[in-house]
């Protein structure tokens, strides 16, 4: 983009450029999560809610594998956004591709550890599109401020990247912990019927968190950068304006859940009245999360 449309992190931001620049993010999480509740929706309509029961039941423990991927993400997001704003260009390219490099090792070592060899060649070839096409675009001269090159390894800040995205790593494994109890509870104490209704409802809940999720992704690098600017002044304002959002988003999901909570649900469990009937109660009780 070119011209006055043009968005730099920095920039001074408005409430509404904040929303325009994690637009992009939201849309992008949404409809990875409408990906999933798709894949939800013939599981359970096609196969069964038994089957469908048993795939919730596992998914806590795929989450597990993809928690190094928030770890990198979120603590080398920030230190390359913060190394930008402090104007050291070159530094944060060598970060940048230091840490693409090091996450394709680890995720052949988690596909590996996690389907085994067969299976991790499986799940390479799946994953060919949309892995090797931003590593393309990086490659290559492009319209962003990063490029992706040659790199060494730098514990130190590999250290940096692990202490600050150890929270992000350990919020989803504690979410996947969770998760699992909830599943043992609820197969112990309302059986099939009760696993189901939960994998509905988190599969829904995949759609509304995903705007929370990406404003935060989207926004965490201009944060980045103005702290390693030095704009005061500019991160009160990042601060100010994000609380407004979130708690407008909130009002938003909230009300949307209680309007769409049948709708929603019956994509899922239409077919079966007391499946029906418990994913109405719950959402009804869990819209309030938002």
């Amino acid at each position: 983009m070119t011209g006055k449309s043009t968005i730099r992190l920095s920039d001074h931001f408005t409430f509404g450029r904040l929303l325009r620049y994690a637009f992009p993010s939201i849309v992008m999480l949404v409809f990875t999560s409408i990906y999933g509740v798709v894949d939800g929706f013939f599981v359970s309509n096609f196969v069964g809610k038994i089957p469908f029961a048993a795939v919730n039941f596992i998914m806590p423990f795929l989450m597990l594998l993809g928690c190094v991927g928030f770890l990198f993400g979120t603590g080398g997001g920030a230190l390359i956004a913060v190394t930008l704003g402090a104007g050291h260009r070159q530094k944060a390219n060598q970060l940048f591709s230091m840490l693409v490099y090091v996450s394709i090792a680890c995720g052949v070592v988690l596909a590996v550890l996690g389907w085994g060899l067969e299976g991790a060649a499986a799940t390479a070839l799946s994953q060919c599109v949309g892995g090797i096409l931003p590593l393309v675009y990086f490659a290559r001269p492009n319209a962003s401020l990063l490029r992706l090159g040659r790199a060494g390894l730098d514990l130190r800040a590999l250290g940096k990247v692990c202490s600050n995205g150890s929270s992000e790593l350990m919020s989803n494994v504690s979410m996947s912990l969770v998760s699992m109890l909830y599943n043992i509870q609820l197969l112990r104490y309302a059986g099939e019927d009760g696993v189901a209704a939960y994998g509905v409802l988190m599969y829904l809940n995949m759609i509304f968190l995903a705007t929370f999720l990406g404003y935060s992704v989207g926004t965490a690098p201009v944060v980045s950068f103005h702290y390693g600017a030095g704009h005061s002044g500019e991160l009160r304002g990042l601060l100010i304006r994000s609380l407004w959002a979130v708690a407008l988003f909130a009002v938003v999901m909230f009300a949307a859940a209680e309007l769409l909570a049948r709708p929603l649900s019956m994509i899922f469990a239409s077919y079966d009245p007391q499946l029906l009937a418990i994913t109405l109660r719950g959402f009804a009780i869990y819209s309030f999360s938002f």
